[in-house]
Order: C-alpha cells, then structure tokens, then sequence
C-alpha cells in the first residue's frame, strides 16, 4: 500500500522517490536529519519530490513527515547567503514518539548532524533571542544551522543538535551558508527563520 503525506500539502505535482534517509549538501559537508526512539533511527518508508521539495513519511504508527525545501529568506538591507534549506518535522497527534504514548523511559529525539566526511574545522554557538544557533567553518565558507529555541529540549553537539520532541507536534531546522567573513551575521539572520 502506498502512503502519501497528509501532513504537508504543495501545489506542486508529486512523485515518488527512492526511500533515503533525509539530508541535504552544503559546502562543507552533508548535514542528515534523523528521527530517532530509544536510540534507534527510525526510516522513512516514503519519499515524495516535488521541484526542490522533497517529503520524507514514516510508516503511521510512528506518525511522522518532514518535508525538506530551500526557504524563501527575508534578510535586512545589505546581507546575503549563498544558499539554504529548511527541515520541518510534523506529528500526528496519535503518533507514537510524543511523550506519554511510550514508556517516560524511552528517549525521543529529532537530530541534525554532520555527516563523518565533513570538512569544518572550528564550531562555535551563534545564539539569540528565541534561537538557537551553531555556526561551521573551514576559514573560506560560514554554515550556521538554526533552530527555535526549544528551551532544555535542545542539546548541542559538536557536529549538530538534537531535539527531545516530548509534546512538540512541530519541529524546525534551518540550515544557511555564504562566505565566511569577519562580523557578516548574514547567516544568523537567514536560520532565525519561522516557516509557515
């Protein structure tokens, strides 16, 4: 039987893809996003294209979509980036990774993490009001990575984030790179984005 997305609807005509882990290129590296319970990552089982959209579902006891696209960026007079994407994880509210319908015990997590073969070489926070914010660099390129502030729920990691999705029914990453130059908070601004 084959499951379409329910939780995100584009005008754009879909098809079905090649079921792949969700991940996008930038210019240091790939970034994959991963759902995970009790330490295990949980695939997608369909994946839908649609132009540079790309919907990932999960099979619906786990009760998950995430679509992946390049945001359209309002950024202040004078700032640019290079290029962006944007993730957003949806739950059913009878999915089974909200806390409460599994056992307290089991951790549930959304993450965003480098993948091994990346080329940074220095991390640093880039946090603000209601952001949090991690910024990559290999001294020629600037990849910063943001997110809502989602409190104590929000773990950074040297090579990403992780989310503990508790009672969220929506999540959001926003990745955005450009040219790695003193004081440009470009990209700061680009991940401080909240979709619609």
């Amino acid at each position: 039987m084959e499951i379409h997305p329910k939780l995100f609807r584009i005008d754009a005509p879909l098809r079905q893809a090649d079921v792949v882990s969700p991940s996008f290129p930038t210019p240091l590296g790939r970034i994959d996003l991963f759902l995970e319970a009790n330490g295990i990552e949980l695939k997608p089982s369909s994946v839908f294209c649609a132009d540079e959209t790309t919907i990932f579902i999960w099979p619906e006891d786990v009760g998950a979509e995430l679509i992946l696209f390049r945001p359209i960026l309002s950024l202040p007079k004078g700032m640019s980036v290079t290029d962006a994407y944007a993730a957003i994880l949806r739950l059913t509210p009878t999915n089974h990774l909200i806390e409460g319908s599994l056992p307290t015990r089991r951790s549930k997590v959304f993450r965003c993490r480098w993948d091994e073969k990346s080329k940074w070489t220095e991390v640093g926070p880039e946090i603000g009001e209601n952001l949090d914010a991690q910024s990559w660099t290999d001294g020629k390129t600037k990849v910063t990575v943001g997110l809502p502030d989602y409190e104590t729920d929000t773990t950074y990691r040297r090579d990403g984030f992780e989310v503990a999705i508790k009672q969220k029914s929506q999540l959001h990453f926003v990745c955005a790179w450009s040219p790695d130059i003193t004081d440009d908070i470009s990209t700061w601004f680009a991940v401080d984005y909240n979709p619609k």
